[in-house]
């Protein structure tokens, strides 16, 4: 079996962390770009307005603890530090 976790298991995973502005998961809301799925490693982008940088941290936080579920059991896949871009 692969360390590599499954695609769609991170997908919904990040779907089930609410955007505050939207009330949808991540993805639907178009929030997710240029996921990267490695064995052991999975890290996205989060496009945001500018500005709403302090009200999207905890989300940051969220998406990343979500991302350390995703892996085989007893293996946690690590979250890839990438900084979120600002959309203007």
């Amino acid at each position: 079996m692969s360390d590599q976790p499954e695609r769609s298991r991170i997908l919904a995973a990040l779907e089930a962390v609410k955007d505050p502005k939207s009330g949808r998961g991540l993805v639907s809301a178009g929030l997710v770009q240029a996921l990267v799925v490695a064995p052991g490693r999975a890290g996205f982008m989060m496009e945001v307005e500018v500005g709403d940088g302090p009200l999207y941290a905890p989300v940051r936080e969220a998406a990343e603890q979500a991302l350390r579920t995703c892996g085989r059991p007893g293996r946690r896949a690590r979250p890839s530090r990438r900084r979120a871009r600002a959309r203007s």
